[in-house]
């Protein structure tokens, strides 16, 4: 083996590409949310770096928003990025409990959708079957 050196954005292209297949295959939720996860915190991260933005920021940004205009007072992004990973972290991490109650499926559906959100904010060339992902997405969430 031979110590090289490797782009963070290639690995996470990587990994979201292996996500999807996972997914659309239906060979493993969790791996799949683990792997879109990672991505999806690269993607995102180097959303904002850019001046980009990033989908969670949006839609914490729009949150934020409508609690204004109906009350319930104001999301910190500490509680809201824990919130949004809760299922990732639990199929990562160790807990007291040692068990995860989630929706895998969908845990690892919404964080394709976050990363592949992401990837199309830094405009990375589009993956081998996100289409096919978008028309899962479509059919089975959208009903469409």
């Amino acid at each position: 083996m031979a110590l090289a050196t490797h782009r963070q954005l290639d690995l996470a292209v990587e990994q979201l590409q292996i996500a999807l297949d996972l997914f659309l295959d239906g060979t493993s939720h969790v791996s799949s949310l683990t792997l879109a996860g990672a991505a999806e915190e690269i993607l995102g991260k180097e959303a904002d770096l850019s001046g980009k933005g990033n989908l969670l920021r949006e839609e914490l940004e729009m949150a934020n928003h409508l609690q204004k205009i109906w009350p319930g007072g104001e999301t910190k992004w500490k509680d809201f990025i824990r919130e949004k990973n809760a299922s990732r972290n639990s199929a990562k991490h160790l807990n007291d409990q040692k068990t995860l109650a989630a929706d895998l499926e969908e845990a690892a559906c919404w964080m394709l959708v976050r990363a592949l959100a992401n990837r199309r904010l830094l405009e990375l060339p589009e993956l081998s079957r996100e289409r096919e992902f978008d028309d899962w997405f479509y059919e089975n969430v959208v009903g469409v």
